[in-house]
């Protein structure tokens, strides 16, 4: 790690934390991590309710579309048509368990919340996808797979170069595939989310394309592919910026209308400008 550290404020989730960013590295980490009780605390009472995340219509609609975008980009940069085995880690409610179980022989998702794994069992396509409703321990799994998915896994994870190099040694092996996929945290939106108060999100890691490669390779992963995607950075900043009273009060309006499909805000159109979502594709050294 850099020796530029640089503390960016207290983290809005975990307030008994500070944020800080290490320089020219592009990342940011939360010192010192929560415990696991205080993560399991929080996930357990605040996380959903807070993100008022439900699989509702629109959600699942939204979840479809990048299922639908994350299997293209995997197949297409591994070259390959299929896997013989896939693993979801945080699969959520289990939408790109499904999209994997068109291209797998078998499908495996670990899900720690109990009302997302309920969905994503109740709602698998096939006898061949399961899902378990555990957090997942790599050394514990007994699981070898050609592939494993996570996405908006690893800006939860404490050390989350040591949880890769957990998952290469015990459950991908050499040759195996990775997908990742985590929030685009530059500093400026960092300390934003910090200045602003934003809570839900829960990152304890904050990556960049920079950080988020360097990951990677310092774990054992060649990188066969690393793309921004979604909307603008700078256009989804001013969405979360605090609204006056007035915009406050026409946005509750505004959620009484009949509710838009969200999945044009998952576009792959790249731009010279940052874009909210990083993707990476890596093979196990």
């Amino acid at each position: 790690m850099s020796s530029a550290i640089k503390p960016l404020g207290r983290h809005p989730d975990f307030p008994e934390c500070m944020v800080v960013s290490h320089g020219s590295e592009g990342f940011c980490q939360t010192s010192p991590y929560p415990t696991e009780e205080q993560l399991a605390a929080y996930y357990e009472s605040e996380y959903r309710e807070v993100r008022n995340e439900v699989p509702d219509q629109e959600y699942i609609r939204f979840m479809d579309h990048r299922a639908e975008i994350q299997m293209g980009y995997i197949l297409e940069t591994s070259g390959r048509s299929g896997f013989e085995s896939a693993l979801d880690i945080g699969c959520g409610a289990g939408r790109l368990l499904n999209k994997l179980g068109t291209r797998c022989g078998r499908v495996q998702g670990y899900e720690a919340d109990k009302a997302m794994a309920g969905f994503a069992l109740a709602n698998r396509t096939g006898p061949h996808i399961d899902v378990i409703n555990e957090l997942f321990q790599p050394e514990n799994s007994g699981i070898r797979t050609q592939l494993i998915t996570m996405s908006h896994v690893l800006e939860h994870v404490p050390e989350p170069g040591t949880f890769l190099r957990r998952l290469h040694t015990h459950v991908l092996g050499s040759g195996g595939h990775l997908f990742v996929e985590v929030p685009n945290d530059p500093d400026h939106w960092v300390e934003k989310q910090i200045k602003w108060g934003i809570r839900g999100l829960a990152h304890i890691n904050y990556f960049t394309e920079t950080s988020l490669e360097r990951c990677l390779t310092n774990s054992g992963y060649e990188i066969v592919s690393l793309r921004t995607c979604g909307l603008p950075l700078d256009r989804f900043i001013r969405q979360r910026k605090p609204k006056s009273l007035v915009a406050r009060q026409l946005r509750k309006l505004s959620a009484l209308l009949p509710a838009r499909p969200q999945a044009d805000a998952y576009r792959t159109s790249l731009s010279s400008r940052e874009n909210i979502y990083l993707q990476a594709v890596a093979v196990a050294r």
